[in-house]
């Protein structure tokens, strides 16, 4: 399963971008990526404190 989105605010040019994926592998193993990008926040954005704050997250499960 994938899921990507774009988020673009109308008045500026910020824009969020994320990602989530995950795969299993066999039975008892599952792969799960995340990701989320700010781009272009301006200084008196909303979410300025976050333009800083990319983030990427991978994680390993094994399930019995």
């Amino acid at each position: 399963m994938v899921t990507l989105g774009v988020v673009q605010d109308i008045d500026s040019s910020a824009r969020t971008i994320f990602l989530e994926t995950n795969r299993r592998f066999g039975d008892n193993w599952k792969a799960t990526l995340e990701t989320y990008l700010f781009l272009n926040q301006p200084a008196d954005d909303r979410v300025n404190g976050a333009r800083d704050d990319d983030y990427l997250g991978l994680e390993l499960a094994y399930y019995f």
